[in-house]
């Protein structure tokens, strides 16, 4: 059970990599698009669109890792249900 719960966190650290990552990119690539069609050409020369990219990535990262657990007391409150099934989730696939 242990194993598996060690397992679960791995995973979700994955994940959250793994969506930052495409989600900056996506977004940046967008963004660069609609420079481009206004004109605005500075975004795309250069390295100035990855650095951007890279930069949106890492806010993903923390916002999603580390802020998620400083939310207000009443917004806890609301999402406690669906921790808790979470929880009961992982709990009954890790013991299966």
């Amino acid at each position: 059970m242990i194993g598996a719960t060690i397992a679960f966190q791995i995973q979700r650290i994955l994940s959250t990599v793994s969506t930052a990552m495409r989600g900056g990119h996506l977004m940046i690539d967008n963004f660069t698009d609609f420079c481009e069609t206004r004109g605005l050409m500075y975004l795309t020369d250069g390295y100035m669109d990855d650095v951007l990219a890279w930069l949106v990535v890492a806010l993903g990262i923390y916002f999603q890792l580390f802020l998620v657990t400083s939310l207000p007391f009443i917004i806890k409150l609301v999402v406690l249900p669906l921790f808790l099934l979470e929880w009961l989730l992982t709990t009954l696939i890790s013991t299966v």
